[in-house]
């Protein structure tokens, strides 16, 4: 009877030589595989590092920068947006470019207003020739034979004003709130 070592035959040294191959070659795949794992969690974590590193410089240098408006769409106003923002004082108006080279749309200057009447100061003068019409025999019944807004002679009515006043007006708007960085 044989207890199991008899069958056991020695290794020649091919065998020998092939299971260290195989051994070595199963060790590098582990290898290689471990250390992408590490190098794996190690950029994961770089990467949550570096987000919030780039959010932190973002909050502090502003994607927006501070001065800027911008118009909010928003029922809560520019509470939305968080503290750096306050009202940009522009309630009630409508926004246009400024234009340096017109005292109206100086930087910063605000004019218009919400209503306005027409009134005579706002009619440019008219000249109207007055003739007296004969309707045979009798008085002659006065009858107008020009109107225009250029000076004519003769008997002349005159309405309206030299310089007229313009007439103030407001176009179509949406009212939004105008929220400008402060910080």
């Amino acid at each position: 009877m044989s207890n199991g070592d008899d069958d056991k035959q020695p290794m020649s040294q091919i065998q020998v030589r092939e299971i260290q191959k195989q051994a070595v070659s199963h060790f590098a795949k582990i290898t290689i595989a471990a250390f992408f794992a590490f190098i794996g969690v190690a950029g994961l974590g770089l990467w949550f590092y570096a987000e919030k590193l780039i959010e932190d410089y973002l909050k502090s240098k502003g994607v927006v920068p501070v001065g800027a408006v911008i118009a909010l769409d928003d029922p809560n106003g520019c509470a939305t947006l968080g503290p750096a923002w306050s009202d940009a004082g522009f309630a009630g108006r409508f926004v246009v470019g400024a234009d340096p080279n017109d005292r109206d749309f100086s930087y910063r200057s605000a004019r218009g207003s919400k209503s306005a009447a027409l009134d005579a100061r706002h009619m440019p003068q008219v000249y109207v020739r007055v003739i007296s019409i004969n309707s045979g025999g009798g008085n002659g019944l006065p009858g107008i034979e020009s109107i225009g807004f250029v000076p004519i002679t003769g008997n002349v009515i005159v309405g309206g004003n030299e310089k007229p006043t313009p007439l103030d007006t407001m176009p179509p708007y949406v009212a939004l709130h105008f929220c400008k960085r402060v910080k």
